[in-house]
């Protein structure tokens, strides 16, 4: 074990609960006096139920001897429980280990146990004869007192980092609200602007459309009307009007003029003059 701090080094007053007594109000006091600085389960202890003195000494070498069949953990385990129970030292001892005391014709036996599920397991026992020693009551009470005044002090120190903590979480937690709400606000503010923006949008959409289908409408009004224009002005004039004679007569001229280039002009027979040299006979 590594040497105790100087606060492990000063006295403990313990008051233990009686087991061989159905009366809860009768206790044994146990007082422990470390008596070395290496060691520190080197203790000089003196219990008193109110009547009768008991003294004895304590070596740290000796404690696993003081060990229960039953108990299974090391050396240094039951060095830690010791260190818990009679120093009250910080050592992370397991929950429900407790030290207890019964008083009889021989002494005072002081038993370490723990509670599993409500089954009391013993661990070790210490004996403590009685001794003809002077109980000295009014140290202890003074030693006790000091403690006491100690503690409460200590006590009030904590108690005022507590409450300067809570305050700072409470001033936290406000600013977290505050800060949420903000929060909260920004974003329906932005969700407004943006149902705004929105809106203005689809409005502006909306009467580009319709100018975009009055455009429409206006181009195809107008190639409907120039279409029907250009239909209108390939309508020809009526050509003027001709007598029926005249009408017959042009007629006849076309005929007349096509004839010659769809009839050819028969050939004249040859002439005596033109003839081959041949004397023509007479046939009878």
């Amino acid at each position: 074990m590594n040497s105790p701090s100087s606060s492990s080094q000063r006295p403990t007053l313990i008051r233990l609960t009686r087991y061989d007594t159905p009366d809860a109000d009768r206790f044994v006091l146990l007082h422990t006096t470390p008596t070395s600085a290496m060691h520190p389960l080197n203790l000089r202890l003196h219990a008193t139920e109110g009547e009768r003195a008991f003294a004895t000494n304590v070596t740290q070498s000796k404690i696993y001897e003081l060990r229960a069949r039953s108990y299974t953990g090391t050396s240094e385990d039951l060095e830690k429980i010791f260190l818990a129970l009679l120093l009250k030292q910080d050592v992370g001892v397991e929950r429900g280990v407790e030290l207890a005391a019964a008083v009889d014709a021989k002494g005072v036996t002081l038993t370490v146990r723990q509670d599993i599920g409500g089954i009391k397991q013993r661990i070790a026992a210490l004996q403590i004869p009685e001794e003809e020693v002077e109980i000295p009551i009014f140290e202890w009470a003074v030693e006790a007192c000091g403690d006491l005044n100690s503690g409460s002090t200590q006590l009030g120190s904590l108690q005022r980092k507590v409450e300067s903590q809570e305050k700072e979480i409470e001033a936290l937690t406000k600013q977290l609200k505050d800060l949420a709400a903000f929060k909260k606000e920004h974003e329906e503010q932005l969700l407004v602007k943006f149902s705004e923006l929105l809106n203005s949008k689809k409005a502006k959409i909306r009467e580009l459309s319709r100018e975009l289908e009055v455009r429409c409408g206006d181009a195809v009004s107008s190639k409907a009307e120039s279409s029907m224009a250009g239909d209108e002005s390939e309508v020809a004039e009526p050509a003027p009007a001709r007598g029926r004679g005249g009408r017959s007569r042009g007629r006849g001229r076309a005929k007349a003029a096509a004839a010659p280039s769809r009839k050819r002009k028969p050939i004249a027979p040859p002439t005596d003059s033109e003839s081959d040299g041949f004397v023509k006979m007479e046939m009878g």
